[in-house]
């Protein structure tokens, strides 16, 4: 029985790492780490040759977006010193603190 246990801890410890090994390579070439973690575990060393065969992704830069075209963090930050630099003057804008408050209502 001891032998039956030791060679399943054996047999999961090599799929863990065949399966860990080829997805460290899937997402070194853009692709899903998670499935083919499961691919590469289950029939290593097929996944692999398949990951070598296949091009790689072209990988986005961080903060674009496809409905937006283009850089998505650079046009939040353009939009947000553009509010910022039109609200700074404010002393055309009276304040009464009566008519704020609402005291003055007549009806």
């Amino acid at each position: 029985m001891v032998p039956a246990i030791i060679a399943v801890i054996l047999y999961l410890s090599l799929l863990y790492v065949c399966g860990r090994f080829t997805a460290n390579y899937a997402t070194q070439r853009g692709r899903s780490g998670v499935l083919w973690f499961v691919l590469g575990g289950l029939f290593y060393p097929f996944p692999y040759i398949v990951l070598a065969l296949l091009r790689p992704k072209r990988q986005k830069p961080p903060g674009t977006h496809p409905k937006f075209g283009g850089s998505l963090r650079k046009r939040v930050a353009e939009f947000l010193n553009r509010d910022a630099t039109e609200n700074r003057d404010h002393s055309h804008i009276k304040h009464d603190p009566v008519a704020a408050s609402g005291a003055c209502r007549s009806g």
